[in-house]
Protein backbone atom coordinates (compact mmCIF):
# COMPACT_ATOMS: atom_id res chain seq x y z
CA UNK A 1 0.00 0.00 0.00
CA UNK A 2 2.93 2.39 0.58
CA UNK A 3 3.95 2.24 -3.08
CA UNK A 4 0.32 2.74 -4.06
CA UNK A 5 0.01 5.79 -1.82
CA UNK A 6 3.07 7.39 -3.41
CA UNK A 7 1.53 6.87 -6.84
CA UNK A 8 -1.97 7.94 -5.80
CA UNK A 9 -1.83 10.01 -2.58
CA UNK A 10 -5.48 11.06 -2.91
CA UNK A 11 -6.81 7.51 -2.81
CA UNK A 12 -9.29 7.32 0.08
CA UNK A 13 -8.36 3.92 1.48
CA UNK A 14 -4.61 4.30 0.96
CA UNK A 15 -4.68 7.70 2.66
CA UNK A 16 -6.59 6.21 5.59
CA UNK A 17 -4.00 3.42 5.90
CA UNK A 18 -1.17 5.98 5.88
CA UNK A 19 -2.80 7.94 8.72
CA UNK A 20 -3.25 4.73 10.68
CA UNK A 21 0.36 3.71 10.04
CA UNK A 22 1.60 7.11 11.24
CA UNK A 23 -0.57 6.94 14.39
CA UNK A 24 0.83 3.51 15.27
CA UNK A 25 4.48 4.27 14.61
CA UNK A 26 6.67 2.91 17.41
CA UNK A 27 10.05 4.54 17.86
CA UNK A 28 11.69 2.29 20.45
CA UNK A 29 11.03 -1.05 22.12
CA UNK A 30 11.80 -1.24 25.82
CA UNK A 31 14.07 -4.27 25.60
CA UNK A 32 13.15 -7.91 24.97
CA UNK A 33 12.54 -9.01 28.55
CA UNK A 34 9.22 -9.07 30.37
CA UNK A 35 8.07 -9.31 33.98
CA UNK A 36 4.79 -10.96 33.03
CA UNK A 37 4.22 -14.69 33.29
CA UNK A 38 2.05 -16.68 30.93
CA UNK A 39 0.69 -20.11 30.11
CA UNK A 40 1.54 -21.68 26.75
CA UNK A 41 -0.97 -23.74 24.80
CA UNK A 42 1.22 -25.47 22.25
CA UNK A 43 3.80 -23.26 20.55
CA UNK A 44 1.56 -20.57 19.13
CA UNK A 45 -1.06 -19.55 21.76
CA UNK A 46 -0.18 -17.77 25.02
CA UNK A 47 -2.20 -16.19 27.82
CA UNK A 48 -0.81 -14.10 30.67
CA UNK A 49 -1.60 -15.36 34.14
CA UNK A 50 -1.86 -11.86 35.66
CA UNK A 51 -3.09 -8.54 34.24
CA UNK A 52 -0.80 -6.53 31.98
CA UNK A 53 -3.19 -3.55 32.10
CA UNK A 54 -4.46 -2.01 35.32
CA UNK A 55 -8.18 -1.89 36.03
CA UNK A 56 -8.04 1.90 35.61
CA UNK A 57 -6.45 1.59 32.15
CA UNK A 58 -9.14 -0.86 31.07
CA UNK A 59 -11.95 1.39 32.25
CA UNK A 60 -10.42 4.49 30.66
CA UNK A 61 -10.16 2.71 27.30
CA UNK A 62 -13.81 1.60 27.45
CA UNK A 63 -15.00 5.07 28.49
CA UNK A 64 -13.01 6.75 25.71
CA UNK A 65 -14.48 4.40 23.09
CA UNK A 66 -18.06 4.84 24.33
CA UNK A 67 -17.59 8.63 24.42
CA UNK A 68 -16.24 8.61 20.86
CA UNK A 69 -19.11 6.44 19.64
CA UNK A 70 -21.65 8.74 21.28
CA UNK A 71 -20.30 11.77 19.47
CA UNK A 72 -19.54 10.12 16.12
CA UNK A 73 -22.62 8.21 14.96
CA UNK A 74 -22.01 5.09 17.00
CA UNK A 75 -19.73 2.08 16.67
CA UNK A 76 -18.39 0.96 13.29
CA UNK A 77 -19.68 -2.36 11.96
CA UNK A 78 -18.20 -2.71 8.46
CA UNK A 79 -14.45 -2.03 8.61
CA UNK A 80 -13.56 -5.71 8.23
CA UNK A 81 -15.27 -7.06 5.15
CA UNK A 82 -15.00 -10.82 5.72
CA UNK A 83 -15.52 -10.89 9.49
CA UNK A 84 -16.99 -7.54 10.64
CA UNK A 85 -16.84 -6.52 14.28
CA UNK A 86 -18.61 -3.82 16.28
CA UNK A 87 -15.60 -1.67 17.07
CA UNK A 88 -13.86 1.67 17.33
CA UNK A 89 -10.41 1.90 15.67
CA UNK A 90 -7.89 3.11 18.24
CA UNK A 91 -6.11 5.49 15.89
CA UNK A 92 -9.16 7.80 15.65
CA UNK A 93 -8.95 8.57 19.40
CA UNK A 94 -5.57 10.34 19.85
CA UNK A 95 -5.24 9.83 23.61
CA UNK A 96 -6.00 6.11 23.27
CA UNK A 97 -3.76 5.75 20.22
CA UNK A 98 -0.80 7.35 22.00
CA UNK A 99 -1.41 5.25 25.10
CA UNK A 100 -1.58 2.03 23.06
CA UNK A 101 1.66 2.80 21.21
CA UNK A 102 3.41 3.31 24.57
CA UNK A 103 1.80 0.11 25.86
CA UNK A 104 3.19 -1.86 22.92
CA UNK A 105 6.63 -0.34 23.32
CA UNK A 106 6.91 -0.83 27.06
CA UNK A 107 4.90 -3.96 27.83
CA UNK A 108 3.29 -5.81 24.93
CA UNK A 109 6.07 -6.16 22.34
CA UNK A 110 8.65 -7.26 24.94
CA UNK A 111 6.07 -9.83 26.10
CA UNK A 112 5.50 -11.18 22.58
CA UNK A 113 9.23 -11.17 21.95
CA UNK A 114 9.70 -13.61 24.84
CA UNK A 115 6.67 -15.72 24.03
CA UNK A 116 7.40 -16.27 20.34
CA UNK A 117 11.20 -15.99 20.42
CA UNK A 118 11.23 -13.04 18.01
CA UNK A 119 12.75 -9.56 17.89
CA UNK A 120 10.28 -7.06 19.34
CA UNK A 121 11.63 -4.18 17.26
CA UNK A 122 10.53 -6.00 14.10
CA UNK A 123 6.88 -6.06 15.18
CA UNK A 124 4.55 -3.44 13.75
CA UNK A 125 0.89 -2.59 14.37
CA UNK A 126 -1.23 -3.13 11.27
CA UNK A 127 -4.56 -2.47 13.00
CA UNK A 128 -5.87 -2.10 16.55
CA UNK A 129 -9.44 -1.58 17.65
CA UNK A 130 -11.69 -1.78 20.68
CA UNK A 131 -14.43 -4.37 20.17
CA UNK A 132 -17.84 -4.47 21.81
CA UNK A 133 -19.71 -7.78 22.09
CA UNK A 134 -23.25 -7.82 23.44
CA UNK A 135 -25.95 -10.46 23.82
CA UNK A 136 -28.39 -7.99 22.19
CA UNK A 137 -26.27 -7.16 19.10
CA UNK A 138 -22.99 -8.78 18.03
CA UNK A 139 -22.80 -11.91 20.15
CA UNK A 140 -19.98 -13.83 18.47
CA UNK A 141 -17.41 -13.90 15.68
CA UNK A 142 -17.33 -16.74 13.11
CA UNK A 143 -14.29 -18.91 12.54
CA UNK A 144 -11.58 -17.11 10.58
CA UNK A 145 -7.86 -16.35 10.33
CA UNK A 146 -6.48 -12.85 10.82
CA UNK A 147 -4.62 -10.67 8.32
CA UNK A 148 -1.53 -10.68 10.54
CA UNK A 149 1.56 -12.63 11.45
CA UNK A 150 0.69 -12.27 15.14
CA UNK A 151 -2.51 -11.19 16.90
CA UNK A 152 -3.48 -10.34 20.44
CA UNK A 153 -6.61 -9.58 22.41
CA UNK A 154 -6.73 -7.75 25.73
CA UNK A 155 -9.71 -8.28 28.04
CA UNK A 156 -11.09 -4.98 29.33
CA UNK A 157 -13.83 -6.17 31.68
CA UNK A 158 -14.74 -9.09 33.92
CA UNK A 159 -16.40 -12.32 32.93
CA UNK A 160 -19.18 -13.32 35.37
CA UNK A 161 -19.41 -9.72 36.64
CA UNK A 162 -20.04 -7.83 33.38
CA UNK A 163 -20.93 -10.67 31.01
CA UNK A 164 -21.15 -14.43 30.65
CA UNK A 165 -19.99 -16.62 27.80
CA UNK A 166 -17.53 -15.32 25.22
CA UNK A 167 -13.85 -16.11 24.75
CA UNK A 168 -11.60 -16.93 21.82
CA UNK A 169 -12.08 -20.42 20.40
CA UNK A 170 -9.17 -22.12 18.61
CA UNK A 171 -10.04 -24.92 16.23
CA UNK A 172 -6.77 -26.84 16.58
CA UNK A 173 -7.05 -26.79 20.39
CA UNK A 174 -10.82 -27.39 20.41
CA UNK A 175 -11.10 -24.99 23.31
CA UNK A 176 -12.02 -21.37 24.10
CA UNK A 177 -9.87 -19.06 26.21
CA UNK A 178 -11.10 -16.12 28.29
CA UNK A 179 -8.32 -13.99 29.78
CA UNK A 180 -9.12 -12.12 32.98
CA UNK A 181 -9.54 -8.34 32.99
CA UNK A 182 -6.32 -6.69 31.83
CA UNK A 183 -4.72 -9.95 30.68
CA UNK A 184 -3.44 -10.68 27.18
CA UNK A 185 -4.10 -13.55 24.79
CA UNK A 186 -1.55 -13.73 21.96
CA UNK A 187 -1.36 -16.11 19.01
CA UNK A 188 -0.21 -16.62 15.44
CA UNK A 189 -2.51 -14.78 13.07
CA UNK A 190 -2.92 -17.71 10.68
CA UNK A 191 -4.62 -19.89 13.30
CA UNK A 192 -8.29 -20.59 12.67
CA UNK A 193 -10.27 -19.11 15.56
CA UNK A 194 -13.53 -17.37 16.43
CA UNK A 195 -15.34 -15.53 19.18
CA UNK A 196 -17.60 -17.70 21.34
CA UNK A 197 -21.14 -16.32 21.85
CA UNK A 198 -21.91 -13.87 24.64
CA UNK A 199 -24.78 -15.20 26.74
CA UNK A 200 -25.48 -12.06 28.78
CA UNK A 201 -24.08 -8.59 29.35
CA UNK A 202 -21.41 -6.77 27.35
CA UNK A 203 -17.81 -7.78 26.73
CA UNK A 204 -15.07 -5.32 25.71
CA UNK A 205 -11.66 -6.24 24.31
CA UNK A 206 -8.83 -4.59 22.43
CA UNK A 207 -7.81 -6.59 19.36
CA UNK A 208 -4.57 -5.93 17.51
CA UNK A 209 -3.27 -7.29 14.22
CA UNK A 210 0.53 -7.21 14.03
CA UNK A 211 3.02 -8.00 11.31
CA UNK A 212 6.54 -9.21 11.79
CA UNK A 213 9.18 -8.03 9.33
CA UNK A 214 11.64 -10.90 8.81
CA UNK A 215 13.78 -8.78 6.51
CA UNK A 216 14.08 -5.76 8.79
CA UNK A 217 17.61 -4.84 9.88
Amino acid sequence: WKVGHISCPQHKHLSAQKKKDEAFKIQNINGEKTLYEWKAFGIDVFMTTLPVLSSEECEQAINAAEKHALGNNGWTTSRHYAVPTTDIPLHVIPEISNWFVSLCSERLFPLLSCQFGIHGERLHIHDAFLVKYSHTSQRYLPIHADQSTHSMTIALNDQQIDFSGGGTYFCHLESAFQPSKGSVLSFKGNLMHGGDPILSGTRYIIAAFLWYDDDEK
